[in-house]
């Protein structure tokens, strides 16, 4: 028999286990969450709070004549700067209708005229500038209207009013709606973002009054309003809408 000392010897291997590692798990998930918050933060700082639709009736359309009503600031007032502007240009219709000769004679008065001309309507006060050339060729003389402009802005004092004090019956819209016709005319308000409840309390007495009204929302509007008038050589030309350089200005 072979001795035991030269036996093999027969040793059972130990294998080890090696259990799952979660870290890098771990990680992946902790950049996903911050990822996660930082995106909620930057939300709600981007929103500054919370916003909620609201909703305005808006009106068909009419041929009745619009007045506009400026609602800014939390204020509201109306405004006819067309009416202002056509008024104050009446000299100037007249001066249109003269004959050639007669224009050129008469422009240097009328420029004179019109640099020193004022008027208002209680709200809002037209002013005018004007510039004028001359020149000769030979033996001929000409005079030519460079640039004619009314300027309008409020009378000094004269401010929007709040949607608390058009409450009072004796306020400037009251009064301004009294002498309307809600027959053939109809309020359109120019709202602000900053003026929801001015144009609510506006449009709610309005309403009550018998006008029609609409809206559409606009930028702010920033006094004076400077209207070139359009002309034709040595004449003004009455044709173009005031009204619409009004609406594209406010626009």
């Amino acid at each position: 028999m072979p001795r035991s000392d030269t036996l093999n010897v027969y040793r059972k291997r130990k294998y080890r286990q090696t259990g799952i590692n979660l870290d890098s798990l771990t990680d992946i998930l902790a950049n996903t969450v911050g990822i996660v918050i930082f995106l909620m933060i930057f939300a709600v700082i981007s929103a500054r709070g919370s916003f909620y639709a609201k909703s305005f009736p808006m009106l068909q359309d009419t041929s009745k004549e619009r007045v506009v009503v400026l609602c800014q600031a939390n204020t509201l007032m109306i405004i006819r700067a067309d009416i202002v502007i056509d008024q104050f240009l009446q000299p100037l219709y007249e001066f249109n209708q003269r004959s050639s000769g007669r224009r050129y004679s008469a422009i240097p008065d009328l420029i004179d005229e019109f640099n020193e001309r004022r008027m208002d309507d209680g709200v809002l006060e037209a002013t005018g500038e004007a510039e004028m050339s001359s020149w000769s060729i030979g033996w001929s003389y000409y005079r030519k209207i460079d640039r004619i402009t009314v300027i309008v802005q409020p009378l000094p004092g004269i401010s929007g009013e709040y949607p608390e004090d058009i409450q009072n019956e004796n306020s400037l819209f009251r009064r301004s709606l009294g002498v309307l016709d809600s027959n053939s005319q109809f309020l359109m308000f120019f709202v602000d973002t900053d003026s929801i409840d001015a144009f609510r309390a506006g449009r709610d007495i309005a309403q009550e009054l018998g006008f029609d009204t609409n809206w559409i929302p606009n930028p702010r509007l920033f006094w004076p309003l400077r209207y070139n008038v359009p002309f034709d050589g040595d004449s003004v030309d009455s044709g173009q809408s005031i009204t619409d350089f009004l609406f594209r200005t406010i626009q």
